[in-house]
């Protein structure tokens, strides 16, 4: 017990000690790869905001179709249907066409649809262009954790993929907003602006050089992106990139499905990387926001209405996200899972034992019969907006990190399709089992589940997690390959030696 202290100890303390030593400065990377992807997640953002504004517009009749719930409940199924088949046919084609080129010819799709979502005629139309949404939504989830981690410098990648969460969150703050002035009609249409942005600027962006080297075989090629991608930078330094690239590209070579599980490299990384998509998506409170007209009190103070608190948790889940950007480098990959885990731990657990607790106990949708008068209705409210600091903080934006950089190069457009599908599938079931666990036990077994997965998350990250941060990705696959024999050295030394990391 005393050297896992010790452990945890180390790895919260050791930011700190990088910092005395060092002055840290931030650099956003003004490139039009990073800006090609930051148009595609407030795309993605805007998508995952749509449904909270227009849905109840849909349902009211002020949209261009009447719909019922059973053809919303189509339109939500359909939507991520789409996102789970998609997948796996963009782990293919960003191998055989490029990454660049996959987000090129994927890009149609959210431009075509959201015209149709605008002034569709009948519900299968608008069922239809949303199915197309999803599927545009999982080749991105597919293709951009890769190119990310393939174009950005290795101190930046962090930087890159937390400015990706960012972004993401921004779409959706943005399609809130903007959905209480616009109509229907004109916020779809506004939506699909970023989609038409990202579209144009992929006719520019460069192709991963890690792809023209492997595939192409095309060191010239790889070394014109590699010069577009680091525009500052002098010759040798980027002759000596282009080597370091081209030595990872050459080590590992062969790759498909079964490469993922050949080598115990391979199994550690990829149960690592499902372990924690799994545990993100059953630490989200995505369900909770979606079902929040009726999971949380109707006032949380007597002076502050619930919308106006649901749109300060947003506010605030924005800002973390923004904050997110400036740390994720600053400290390491683990210490921040780490400390976001348990922040999450223990917000999750005390909103489960305040919904067990309130006079009502088990979940009503149709009932706001919660007892005010103890004067703890903020508590939820108060506990839900840690868990979205720790998780804006660290278990999105590291675990987006570390799907760019986990994975050898040959596998690892099959790891992130498996990791969008595995995704995919554990929303599907978290959102779907929300509502049903809060009608038969109470609402308060859903945050204890949350709880539980938040720990689960933070033990993967100690005894798992290899750290990522500044290193570049042959350098994180040879700590890969050298963890089993740091574990099997530690278990020969002592019994009470926890597994290196």
């Amino acid at each position: 017990m005393v050297p896992l202290m010790e452990k945890l100890t180390c790895d919260l303390l050791d930011p700190l000690k990088k910092l005395k030593k060092k002055n840290v400065s931030f650099s956003l990377p003004a490139d039009v790869g990073a800006a090609t992807v930051l148009a595609q997640s407030v795309t993605l953002g805007m998508i995952a905001g749509w449904p909270t504004v227009s849905v109840p517009l849909l349902l009211a009749g002020h949209g261009p179709v009447s719909t019922t719930p059973d053809q919303v409940s189509w339109l939500t199924t359909l939507h991520f249907l789409g996102n789970l088949l998609s997948p796996v046919p963009a782990g293919f084609l960003m191998d055989h066409w490029g990454r660049r080129t996959t987000l090129t010819v994927a890009s149609i799709l959210p431009v075509v649809a959201w015209p149709v979502v605008a002034l569709c005629d009948t519900t299968t139309q608008l069922v239809v262009a949303w199915f197309v949404v999803g599927m545009w939504s999982g080749v991105v989830y597919t293709v951009v954790p890769v190119y990310l981690g393939e174009i950005a410098k290795p101190q930046q990648r962090g930087l890159l993929g937390t400015l990706f969460s960012a972004a993401r969150r921004l779409g959706a703050a943005t399609e809130f907003v903007l959905g209480q002035v616009l109509t229907y009609r004109q916020l779809a249409l506004i939506s699909a602006l970023p989609a038409i942005l990202s579209a144009l600027l992929l006719l520019r962006a460069p192709e991963s050089p890690y792809y023209l080297l492997r595939r192409r075989r095309d060191r010239q090629a790889a070394g014109e992106a590699l010069k577009q991608l680091r525009p500052m930078h002098e010759s040798h330094d980027l002759e000596r990139e282009l080597d370091d690239i081209e030595r990872f590209v050459n080590e590992r070579t062969k790759g498909g499905y079964r490469s993922l599980i050949a080598t115990g490299t391979g199994r550690r990384a990829l149960f690592v990387m499902e372990a924690l998509a799994v545990l993100q998506r059953l630490s989200d409170t995505g369900a909770v926001m979606g079902y929040i007209a009726a999971s949380l009190p109707p006032r949380p103070l007597p002076f502050l209405e619930k919308q106006h608190a649901v749109m300060g948790l947003e506010a605030a889940k924005l800002f973390t996200g923004l904050i997110s950007t400036l740390v994720i480098d600053l400290f390491t990959r683990k210490s921040l899972m780490l400390t976001a885990s348990l922040a999450c731990t223990a917000a999750m657990f005390w909103s489960g034992t305040w919904y067990l607790l309130v006079p009502t106990g088990t979940y009503n949708l149709h009932s706001t019969n919660y007892d005010l008068r103890t004067g703890t209705a903020w508590m939820p409210y108060g506990c839900l907006a840690l868990h979205q600091a720790g998780y804006s903080l660290g278990l999105s934006p590291v675990f987006w990190s570390l799907r760019s950089e986990l994975f050898p190069m040959a596998v690892k457009a099959q790891s992130s399709a498996i990791t969008t599908t595995t995704l995919a599938l554990v929303a599907c079931v978290v959102n779907r089992m929300f509502f049903i666990i809060a009608q038969e036990f109470g609402i308060y077994l859903n945050y204890y589940i949350f709880c539980i997965s938040c720990l689960l998350n933070a033990l993967v990250t100690v005894f798992f997690v290899v750290e990522t941060g500044g290193k570049t990705l042959s350098q994180i696959q040879d700590d890969l390959d050298e963890a089993p024999s740091k574990d099997n050295d530690a278990s020969a030394d002592t019994r009470t030696q926890i597994p290196a990391v």
